[in-house]
């Protein structure tokens, strides 16, 4: 599958994660994941990268300490002894934070295809909370199918209309100097 860079997206995140969260949505094939992918590369702070699944509704901050500790192994104590006794989203949070908090280095947390979480409610608060209480070192970028920004006050958000791709990019992609298909293909 070609890939088309996208510069002023990815310029957009990496400028917002410096300052903050990114909230990232829109509907199955408007791109996302490789948006997310491209903007993230070679940032100077490290990532950590989630995937959500959708069986891990009831054990998602167990699954985002494993994606966090691969880029900090001493991270997570406290929330994995928390995850194993069964403790509220709010609770989690915190422990979550608190793991954090100590290291005070930057690290960019990626949550992709949050879509499959996002509608949980343990999940939602999690988030929130989270977000919260984070260290400002720390910030987020989800990607989604819903709506998320105000889980995280994100500082940006972007949706289908930024993610649309334009007559210029159409033309490149395809290859194409058809300016009739360009315009079918741009309003589908």
């Amino acid at each position: 599958m070609p890939f088309l860079d996208r510069p002023l997206l990815d310029d957009r995140i990496r400028a917002a994660l410096r300052d903050g969260s990114v909230a990232l949505h829109g509907s199955l094939g408007y791109g996302k994941t490789t948006l997310l992918r491209s903007a993230l590369r070679g940032l100077e702070a490290p990532v950590a990268r989630y995937d959500t699944a959708p069986w891990e509704r009831d054990r998602f901050a167990s699954a985002l300490v494993d994606a966090i500790a691969a880029v900090r192994p001493d991270f997570g104590r406290r929330t994995r002894a928390l995850a194993a006794t069964n403790a509220g989203p709010e609770t989690l949070a915190y422990a979550f934070a608190a793991d954090l908090g100590p290291a005070r280095a930057p690290l960019v947390i990626a949550i992709d295809d949050a879509g499959d979480l996002a509608a949980d409610a343990d999940f939602r608060s999690f988030l929130q909370t989270l977000a919260g209480a984070a260290p400002v070192e720390v910030c987020f970028v989800v990607a989604s199918r819903r709506e998320t920004a105000s889980l995280l006050g994100a500082l940006i958000e972007i949706d289908e209309a930024d993610l649309r791709f334009s007559s210029d990019e159409v033309a490149r992609l395809t290859g194409s100097s058809d300016d009739a298909l360009v315009r079918r293909i741009v309003e589908a």
